[in-house]
């Protein structure tokens, strides 16, 4: 995309985007946290993985956030199908666990999860 004339009204509704985003999440996993029931699953997804200079929050801040609300986050993309099927693979396995699972047996570990399919498929190698 190329501007020329006005590109720092572009500039601005990016970064005014960029923080609307952002405060948008936050507003919705504090809602969740604070009315959803305690055993919710909540994933985190970054879309357009694929096309980094569209996307209206950085992966990093993805990260954090999903840090600082204690839940997976992962990368996708809509267009190419990138995580899209694992993403929900996760949660469907995550919400199986809860269902059946006994006294004794371990937690599910959805994180782990994630990571180690991402591995054995050997996708995402771009992020």
């Amino acid at each position: 995309m190329k501007l020329s004339r006005g590109q720092q009204g572009v500039t601005q509704l990016t970064m005014f985007l960029h923080v609307f985003f952002l405060l948008l999440v936050q507003a919705w996993l504090t809602e969740i946290h604070e009315y959803a029931q305690t055993d919710v699953v909540i994933m985190l997804l970054g879309n357009k993985a694929d096309m980094s200079s569209e996307r209206a929050i950085r992966r990093d801040e993805g990260e954090r956030l999903a840090r600082e609300y204690s839940v997976p986050f992962m990368e996708t993309s809509a267009k190419t199908g990138v995580n899209v099927e694992l993403a929900f693979t996760a949660v469907a396995k995550e919400l199986k666990h809860r269902a059946v699972q006994h006294p004794n047996e371990p937690k599910f570990q959805i994180h782990e999860y994630i990571e180690s399919q991402k591995e054995k498929s050997g996708c995402c190698s771009y992020f």
